[in-house]
């Protein structure tokens, strides 16, 4: 059974319960054996779930790494992108990259914490490049839900169950070679805080 909060829409293709307390693997529990290479990653602590993964910021430069599989690449299909977060941090230049599939300049879906308190979640397709900015005060210390969610014709921002931002925008298809990055854009965007039950549902 899924935890509460997680993607239900479409196919679960990615699910990390982040449960793990030792070893160097964060494994997929949506059987499409998306696992991860977790890279100084703090485990073990109390989650919203079972366990959670602790991020260091940039000094401790921790990340997981996921390698690219057709099964996150949506094309033009809808994908919804979820994950648990609680931080007392911001961002004090840039963002904290959370979720990342792909760069700038290609095809790419990515889910951002801004310095505003924001969360961003933002999709660059095959015709556009659009985001939807909403929440506030992410930073307070509480788990909070959140969901970033493209379908055809929209992109929108979902914090605690509520929809906080919509743009109505065809972004085209998303397909690249990149894996999948959490908690960081490998090398810089380092996330300080913890995430739990991040999925990723196509369809």
């Amino acid at each position: 059974a899924l935890a509460p909060g997680v993607a239900t829409a479409g196919t679960v293709t990615a699910l990390w319960h982040m449960d793990e307390t030792s070893g160097a693997t964060m494994h997929d529990s949506s059987g499409h054996h998306n696992n991860g290479a977790l890279h100084n990653v703090t485990l073990g602590y109390a989650g919203k779930y079972g366990k959670s993964y602790a991020f260091g910021g940039p000094r401790a430069k921790s990340y997981v790494s996921v390698p690219d599989k057709a099964s996150l690449n949506p094309g033009s299909a809808s994908i919804t992108i979820s994950f648990w977060l609680r931080t007392y941090s911001l961002p004090k230049y840039g963002d904290f990259d959370l979720v990342r599939k792909g760069v700038w300049t290609a095809p790419e879906y990515k889910v951002e914490l801004l310095r505003s308190g924001q969360i961003q979640c933002t999709f660059r397709g095959t015709k556009s490049n659009h985001h939807a900015i909403g929440g506030a005060g992410l930073n307070d210390g509480k788990w909070h839900h959140v969901s970033c969610v493209k379908t055809r014709t929209q992109v929108k921002t979902v914090i605690d169950g509520w929809t906080v931002a919509v743009t109505n925008a065809v972004v085209g298809s998303i397909s690249n070679h990149y894996g999948v990055a959490i908690g960081a854009y490998p090398g810089a965007d380092w996330y300080r805080g913890k995430l739990d039950e991040v999925s990723i549902a196509i369809g």
